[in-house]
């Protein structure tokens, strides 16, 4: 074989090996594309599949969160509420003082008061103290001849009976049964509006 016949192999040569290389290599990176792909999906459909899961988590957060904000509304206006009525059961207890039927009242928060006072007590050694304007309504009338009613600072509408000693007291005042009805009423109104 000559010369040029022996370049002329190596270069016949050299292009099937170079077209094979190519073929080779485009083989190969076909595949190298087709596995980045895949990946490429496989890493998508897990940051899809995360972002998911964290949206469904903020969401669980913002509807536990709005949730608790309404509820906390709603408990803020039933107490509202139970103020409101509170207070309009205080206004009529300044209607009732201001009422015909108040002396009648004061008398009979007396009578309780006394009768209380016997059987706890067991003693009629006491002083009752009344508003400087009950003192009036008090005044003849068959229970301020048995017992010493005077005037007490800072009294309401109702009754305080104190023993001599001041060891006891006893307070039958309308705001006193209002806040003892309160709190037996309270745990009705509570179950009623809250649960």
């Amino acid at each position: 074989m000559s010369y040029e016949e022996l370049i002329d192999a190596i270069e016949k040569d050299a292009v099937k090996e170079r077209q094979k290389i190519i073929a080779d290599a485009g083989f190969e990176a076909k595949g190298i594309i087709e596995k980045a792909e895949t990946d490429l999906k496989s890493l998508k459909e897990k940051k899809i599949a995360e972002f998911e899961g964290y949206l469904e988590s903020e969401k669980a957060l913002a509807v536990g969160q709005a949730k608790r904000e309404a509820d906390i509304l709603l408990i803020s206006a039933k107490s509202e509420g139970l103020t409101e009525l509170f207070q309009k059961a205080e206004k009529k207890i300044v209607e009732i003082k201001n009422g015909g039927n108040y002396k009648d009242i004061l008398i009979k928060l007396l009578r309780e008061a006394i009768e209380r006072w016997v059987e706890e007590i067991k003693t009629d050694d006491f002083i009752v103290y009344v508003s400087e304007e009950d003192l009036s309504l008090l005044k003849n009338t068959d229970i301020s001849s048995e017992f010493e009613i005077q005037a007490g600072e800072d009294m309401r509408e109702g009754v305080i009976l104190v023993s001599r000693d001041n060891r006891f007291r006893m307070v039958n005042t309308l705001k006193s049964r209002m806040e003892r009805a309160k709190a037996d009423i309270l745990p009705v109104l509570n179950k009623i509006l809250f649960d």
